[in-house]
């Protein structure tokens, strides 16, 4: 084989190596431009000290976070502090949303949603009081699992979001926060 031969076969070779990588389904966990955001915003009336990306601002009867995914009104609840986790990826500037969490202290609920809606589940893992609770995200389409909590007043809750969770411990963590009932 001469050096010009070998030299076609290579580049054939890497070229239908790159064709077949163009091709080849990845997870989402695996995605290199998938990150996790999050935030905690202080509910006491008067307050609204937010840690993340974004702040919120005070409106009549609560706060109102404006990130650059949606807006939440987070009610007035002395001593909370609202949590909120977005999954989602940004590949060359076009930013997909994926998973969506929020803890609401005014009445314990959670929210949980499935923004992407492709038919694929991810985990929600609640901590709170000694307790563990697993909710998978919704399959409906624009609909939020709603999940009332039911806790008391100035526990710590602590949500992790998963692409997969099996008792095994066979898990993909893509982001946590914690909250204040």
């Amino acid at each position: 084989m001469t050096k010009r031969t070998r030299l076609g076969a290579l580049m054939a070779g890497a070229a239908l190596a790159g064709a077949v990588a163009l091709v080849t389904p990845v997870p989402a966990h695996a995605d290199p431009s998938a990150s996790s955001e999050s935030w905690v915003v202080n509910t006491t009336q008067g307050s609204c000290a937010t840690t993340g990306p974004t702040s919120a601002k005070e409106v009549r009867g609560g706060c109102f976070l404006d990130d650059r995914f949606d807006n939440t009104l987070f009610q007035w609840d002395a001593g909370g502090r609202a949590a909120k986790l977005h999954h989602f990826s940004n590949y060359l500037g076009h930013i997909k949303s994926h998973y969506k969490v929020e803890f609401h202290p005014y009445g314990e609920w959670l929210w949980i949603y499935d923004v992407n809606r492709d038919g694929r589940s991810a985990y929600v893992e609640v901590k709170y009081a000694g307790r563990t609770k697993v909710y998978a995200t919704p399959s409906a389409a624009n609909s939020p699992r709603q999940v009332n909590l039911a806790i008391d007043e100035g526990t710590a809750v602590t949500i992790t979001l998963y692409d997969r969770y099996d008792e095994n411990g066979g898990r993909d963590k893509l982001g946590s926060v914690t909250g204040i009932a």
